[in-house]
């Protein structure tokens, strides 16, 4: 079981060695944040369970993989151990240090840049059509276990193919948005630069469904994806474990200023509703945007806001 991509599936484990590849336990209620970095590990609130993975030495090898493509574009490599489970909390830390002071976009581009050329063979191979569109969910659910946990395939509807297809893949609980706790990086460095690139590179339209309330999320195969402007996901409000949240709301709270956040980037000015991306904190005066930006700063390890 272990020696395949994404080993061991379905099975209850132990951490230390046991059978299975994860577990549900009670997450911790403290977190270990670094406001100078805005980098933590994020425990997630989502039904109080935090999901404990036993990843095979294939899953570390493609996080390892993942995580040094990242620490390149970054320029900074997290301290975390590589031979264990802890190399994927780093991957997430790698992947918060580069989605720093980038927009919505630019996080999209900078993950794309780090994806691999695909040879024009590969859209004669899997064309768009039932087939195409099956055969790409039943590699997601054998590849990338290590990536977004375990997955399984459902038939449904999609009107692009025709008709019912098994093409719609549904992550029972998605480790890349538990681990971060930051509904914009899953929508910036996952969906959105996902979508594209299987899209527009590969020619095998994809449309990814996260719920951020179950942390799920559905993948279907063949099936367009919306302008993002228009994606309801763009409009979600930020996870109570998002790091770049906490760091946000601890600056911004000496000023008495709501801080509501998700993926959709910064908005001026706004009450309870502005998401956020990677920076912008709502304000309700124009006279306090020059203290929204030192606080977006200061949020990302930057500077140190002045006293009030």
């Amino acid at each position: 079981m272990e020696g395949r991509l994404g080993a061991s599936r379905g099975r209850m484990g132990t951490k230390g060695g046991a059978n299975g590849r994860w577990k549900d336990r009670k997450s911790d209620s403290g977190g270990s944040t670094s406001f100078g970095r805005a980098i933590c590990r994020a425990q997630v609130e989502a039904r109080g369970e935090k999901r404990e993975y036993k990843d095979s030495w294939t899953d570390l090898a493609f996080i390892a993989g993942c995580r040094l493509t990242f620490g390149k574009q970054a320029g900074w490599q997290s301290k975390r151990r590589w031979t264990d489970e802890d190399s994927y909390t780093g991957m997430v830390e790698v992947a918060r240090e580069l989605s720093k002071g980038k927009s919505a976009e630019q996080q999209k581009q900078t993950v794309l840049a780090g994806f691999p050329k695909i040879p024009p063979l590969f859209r004669k191979l899997f064309p768009l059509s039932k087939w195409g569109a099956e055969v790409n969910a039943t590699i997601t659910v054998s590849m990338f276990e290590w990536l977004v946990g375990p997955s399984t395939i459902k038939e449904d509807e999609v009107p692009a193919l025709g008709g019912r297809a098994k093409s719609t893949v549904v992550v029972e609980k998605c480790r890349f948005l538990e681990e971060s706790g930051c509904s914009g990086m899953c929508v910036n460095m996952c969906k959105a630069p996902m979508q594209t690139f299987f899209t527009e590179e590969l020619g095998m339209p994809l449309t990814m469904k996260p719920n951020f309330e179950d942390m799920s999320c559905q993948m279907i195969f063949g099936q367009v994806p919306p302008p993002l402007e228009e994606d309801e996901a763009m409009n979600s409000p930020c996870l109570k474990s998002c790091p770049t949240a906490a760091a946000a709301l601890a600056t911004r709270s000496s000023r008495s200023v709501p801080v509501s956040m998700g993926p959709s980037g910064a908005r001026l000015p706004t009450d309870t509703t502005t998401s956020c991306r990677t920076y912008g904190m709502p304000v309700r005066t124009i006279e306090d945007i020059h203290g929204q930006i030192l606080d977006s700063i200061h949020a990302f390890g930057y500077l140190h806001p002045s006293p009030q």
